[in-house]
């Protein structure tokens, strides 16, 4: 089931990059994420648009509010992040913007955690090593609003892996590292296959399998993830693939964990919705393990959250 949900990732970062050329919202990163294009019909680009808008809202919002409390310090666990390019936009937004000339990662958490299986960290870490925009984003240098646009315009080139097909951990492209200190940006092979990187942005990409919470606990606390800092998990598309008592725990213990913890979860919540039909008519995804049928109607899938509604969640 691993590898099916792994390729999940791949649909995903060909439907948002659907949705950015169609013009619904700005995204210069996505396409060296992909292997190939497709245009989706417009039902689906309105829901990765929707899917994409509501997720950088609420974002914002926790950023915001914990810079505005506190020491300001803050947390964003991605789980399950796949070949999602969230970090890179956020971190570029000053120079995505009408008017914009740089962007150094104003307005980022202090710590952006990814989580994801090893043969996903591998290929990220190989796409990261090969376009130099995106190092320098890692290793938190700033980005010049013409270099986005060069992007934008140029499309996929040579530095992307994709574009060449060698998407691998043992023949990766250094393009976008080679001038980069090793103390602001660093690639380190696991075991397992994966990569696991760091940048002196705050970025980290580390392996991890959502059903083994022990290694998952291991794996944050490599990435320096702080369980007194206010601390935002963000689950798109993933815990629907997990089944029930595997999903519930995870939720679970974030709540027990973190002193201060909020839950984004953009999830499928209707399994016999028109949009979901439309998906996977038009992706090829597996079929959803019990827990979207479990949590049907929407009434009993929010007690699943009732754990971080606890006295200072």
């Amino acid at each position: 089931m691993s590898t099916k949900v792994q390729e999940t990732a791949d649909d995903a970062a060909i439907s948002k990059n659907s949705a950015a050329n169609a013009g619904y919202y700005r995204d210069p990163f996505i396409q060296f994420f992909i292997q190939k294009t497709n245009r989706r019909s417009p039902l689906i680009n309105r829901g990765y648009f929707a899917r994409a808008l509501a997720v950088d809202v609420l974002i914002r919002r926790f950023i915001t509010i914990c810079r505005q409390s506190g020491d300001g310090r803050s947390q964003v666990v991605v789980l399950g992040a796949g070949m999602d390019s969230l970090f890179w936009r956020l971190y570029c937004d000053a120079a995505l913007v009408v008017g914009g000339s740089e962007a150094s990662g104003e307005g980022m958490p202090s710590l952006w955690v990814e989580v994801d299986f090893p043969d996903v960290t591998s290929r990220k870490a190989t796409v990261m090593k090969s376009v130099p925009t995106m190092s320098r984003c890692v290793a938190g240098l700033p980005v010049k609003a013409v270099e986005l646009e060069a992007l934008e315009k140029g499309g996929k080139t040579s530095s992307s892996p994709y574009a060449t097909g060698a998407v691998s951990a043992s023949s990766p492209s250094t393009s976008g590292e080679s001038s980069i200190p090793p103390e602001r940006l660093t690639f380190t092979p696991t075991p397992e296959g994966g990569c696991s990187v760091s940048g002196a942005s705050g970025y980290r990409l580390v392996t991890g399998d959502l059903r083994d919470l022990e290694a998952l606990k291991t794996s944050l606390s490599s990435a320096g993830v702080d369980p007194s800092i206010p601390t935002l998990f963000l689950s798109e598309c993933v815990l629907v693939y997990l089944e029930p008592e595997d999903s519930c725990a995870v939720i679970a213990w974030s709540a027990a964990t973190f002193k201060r913890a909020a839950f984004v979860s953009y999830e499928q919540v209707r399994p016999n919705g028109i949009f979901r039909l439309n998906l996977f008519e038009s992706c090829t995804l597996p079929r959803l393990n019990n827990t979207l049928f479990c949590f049907v109607p929407l009434t009993l899938l929010l007690p699943r959250f009732d754990p971080m509604m606890l006295s200072g969640k």
